[in-house]
């Protein structure tokens, strides 16, 4: 990402890219066979980790802030918008609100901070959107264990590129 220079005004400039977002990709690509779904699962950890590693939580993680390119399944997350550097994000709307966002963590629903831990619950989501509207049952062990309702309880993520690599 770049931005130009106007007069003091900043313009934020991002590189096009892929085929669309996982969203889009599961509504119009229903010919995607699993073991490609497996491998766009396998780079979104990666990136994931990757965003991890750098002290960074996403904070929205999910199916239409991810970005595919289904030549060689490259992916992207976008819209950082939400995002926090090493402390985590503690949403502030009510309980019934945060109820219809089913991807954010029971923690963070209720007013705990967010951790990388609460975006593999996410990431869980994102597994069963897969899994169910691609076909992709073999997900199914993985989507389990991210949407554990205990936070420590969540497998962190080299385990589950390590499971998603053994598929």
């Amino acid at each position: 990402m770049t931005s130009t220079i106007d007069e003091n005004d900043f313009s934020p400039v991002q590189e096009f890219f892929g085929s669309g977002s996982i969203e889009a990709i599961l509504k119009h690509h229903d010919d995607l066979p699993a073991t490609s779904w497996i491998t766009i699962c396998i780079n979104i950890c990666k990136a994931l980790f990757n965003i991890h590693s750098c002290h960074v939580i996403h904070n929205d993680v999910k199916a239409d802030n991810i970005l595919v390119d289904l030549d060689g399944f490259d992916v992207r997350f976008i819209d950082f918008g939400m995002s926090t550097f090493r402390k985590g994000l503690e949403f502030t709307a009510s309980s019934d609100y945060m109820t219809k966002y089913k991807f954010v963590a029971p923690e963070v629903r209720e007013n705990c901070h967010s951790t990388p831990q609460s975006e593999i619950f996410s990431l869980g989501y994102l597994f069963c959107q897969i899994m169910t509207q691609a076909r992709v049952v073999q997900l199914r062990p993985l989507w389990k264990t991210c949407s554990s309702t205990r936070a420590l309880s969540r497998p962190r993520l080299p385990h589950i590129i390590a499971t998603l690599e053994e598929l």
